[in-house]
Order: C-alpha cells, then structure tokens, then sequence
C-alpha cells in the first residue's frame, strides 16, 4: 500500500485538501493548530516521510515544510548525509555509521593520475574541508599538475613573485599555487583526525600503485642531490620537516613508505628523525624551522634500483633526468646487472621480463 493511501485512511481527503496550496496561517485557522500538528506529526514522525515527499504531497517546498514542522514545535531531523570517500577495488556508494553519525561513503577505484595527486598533495600541498593546494617552484610541472587536478574540478591559480607577491604571469613567478574544489578528495587526503593513512596504506600495497605513489612523492618532496662522496655520485632521500595534514602521523606515512620499498623492490631505506634545525633552505630562502625532521635515505647499494624501478617515472624533469644517470653510471659499474631478473619485473603484465625498459608504465 502507497504512503499516501495509509494517510488517506487515517486522515479523511477533506483535511488533506484543506492543507494542499494553503498558507499556514489559513490552515491553522481551518483546522486548528492541534490538528494541524496531528497531520503533520503523522506523517513526518510516524511514518518517516521526509520533507520532500510531504511537500510534493501538500503543494509545497521541502524549505516550506522544514518551516512548519519548526513553527509547529516538530523537531526536524537533517536528511543530508555526511559524505565520505574511501579507495576500494570496486566503484560503490553505502550509507554507514562513522564517528556516531550516518555518512554516505563513496568507494573510489584509484587510478595513476589520483594516486599521483594524493601523493603530490601530501608531499608538496595542503588541505582544507572542501579544497587542496598544491605549491611548487618548478614551472615545467605547471602544466602537468594543472592537467591532471582539471580532471576532478575547477582548478585556481595564482602566481608570486621571490617576496611572496602577487604577480599576473607564470613567467613573473617565483612560486606558483594551484587550488582545487573538490571536498571528496580531499577528504580522501584527510581529515578532522589528521592524514588518511587508510587512504596511503591501500596506494602502497599494490605494487603498481605505489610506484606512481612514490615517484610522485619524490617529485613533490623527495630529492636526488649529488654527492661526490658517493659511489654512483647521487643519494636519494625525502625530508618532512611538517606535512600539514599527517600532524603526529608524518613519522607513520613515511614509515609505510619505507615497507613498500622493502616489500615490493627489496629497497633498503633508512628512517632518521632530527631535532629541530635552525634554518632551512626553501625557494632559495632561508627559513626557520620551528618543528622536528624526518629524513627517509635510500641505501646507496640499492640506488641503482630505486632510480630503475621508481625513479624513471618520476615527472619532474631533473630527478627523472638524475634518475637516467645513476642508472647509466651503475651500468657503466656493473652494478645494475647484478638486480636479479624477479626485482626488475615491468609494470604492465605480458612484457618481456628480460627486456631493460626506462619508459612509462
């Protein structure tokens, strides 16, 4: 039976038509204020109707509603559901209980260019309810970033200058910020508890996954300085002196960074943690730190892996180029031939694994 033909059968047709097209003022002057409540009370309290159906049923808004039930001392309930985001292996949406509230949760199968994002976002952007920023230096990843946010919003630019001015032009720009709207993802980044470290851990068990994860890390925050010190001339490491969104978490993210390395490409790294320094270098100025440093070092006898597995699909042009060298100065050392075949597996399924490739996945 219809939910309109229950209340017909409680409510005779005439009272329903009474309140159908009338202002509330004439209702309760009709019928009276008790009654009124009783049909109101019924249909939003007893049998659940939202404030749409009722309106749709009485010739009016579900805002006109919302006001009556009010005016009529009827408590109403919010019927917009939080929305949360979460990574999964299946597109789906569920309505389920999150902190003692019901929230709609959106399961989002994640491709290369949302793993890169998220990850380029924790390393080298911050994050608010509804937006993400990302912060760079490096004007030949403008229009690789700028293309790959498009895809999930309306994307805001601005430009500034070595002082932190505002200026109109990329080329005018010591540092450039770009802005996306788009609260899914980033609450998908994290939230009001600090990073989604849910959201990290499934980027990084997928070996495919975590490749695209790291490379874009290290774009945004890693580095690859050379070292004359050193053998192949190079070193690799990432520094988190502050992640805005990972808070007390910045020592757990880097840590599940350090497993995948370890899991899936047998790269030993090392995770140091330094009180904090006095300056620090950022855009060619010099900063005070005013917060603890976490430096992940990759071992120098697995570079040659690491720039071979994961750094040839970096973006940023000098790391990726840096990348090439060490893998050329560790052939001409006859270091990357002693990568056993199972560790150098192509990221695309039916390749030749003996085949030696530095191109994209």
């Amino acid at each position: 039976m219809l939910v309109q033909e229950v209340i017909l059968e409680n409510f005779i047709c005439h009272e329903l038509e009474v309140i159908k097209g009338k202002k509330f003022h004439e209702i309760v002057t009709e019928i009276g204020w008790n009654k009124f409540h009783e049909i109101m009370h019924y249909m939003y309290s007893c049998l659940g109707m939202g404030t749409v159906p009722i309106g749709k049923l009485i010739g009016k808004s579900d805002v006109t509603v919302a006001d009556w039930l009010r005016r009529l001392g009827i408590q109403v309930k919010s019927h917009k559901y939080k929305v949360y985001a979460r990574l999964g292996e299946k597109q789906a949406s569920k309505v389920e209980v999150k902190n003692s509230e019901q929230v709609i949760t959106h399961m989002i199968v994640p491709d290369e260019d949302l793993v890169r994002l998220i990850f380029f976002t924790i390393g080298d952007g911050s994050v608010q309810s509804y937006m993400i920023h990302i912060h760079q230096a490096e004007k030949r990843m403008f229009p690789i970033l700028r293309n790959r946010m498009m895809h999930y919003g309306t994307v805001f630019i601005d430009y500034y200058d070595f002082y932190g001015r505002r200026v109109d032009t990329l080329e005018e720009a010591c540092v450039y910020r770009l802005t996306l709207n788009n609260a899914m993802l980033a609450r998908l980044i994290a939230d009001r508890q600090g990073l989604r470290l849910d959201t990290v851990q499934f980027c990084l068990k997928d070996r495919r996954l975590a490749t695209y994860a790291i490379a874009s890390l290290w774009d945004a925050d890693g580095s690859l300085p050379q070292d004359k010190t050193k053998l192949l001339g190079f070193r690799a490491e990432i520094t988190q002196s502050h992640i805005p969104e990972a808070g007390k978490d910045a020592i757990k993210f880097l840590t599940q960074v350090r497993e995948a390395l370890k899991n899936h490409w047998k790269i030993n790294s090392r995770l140091r943690f330094f009180d904090v320094a006095p300056t620090t270098q950022i855009y060619k100025k010099l900063i005070k730190v005013s917060r603890p440093r976490y430096i992940l070092h990759i071992s120098q006898k697995d570079l040659p892996k690491f720039a071979n597995e994961l750094g040839i699909h970096c973006e940023h042009p000098n790391k990726k180029e840096r990348s090439l060298k060490i893998i050329e100065t560790a052939e001409i050392l006859g270091l990357l031939n002693k990568l056993s075949l199972k560790e150098t597996q192509p990221l695309i399924s039916g390749g030749n694994p003996n085949a030696h490739s530095r191109s994209h996945p």
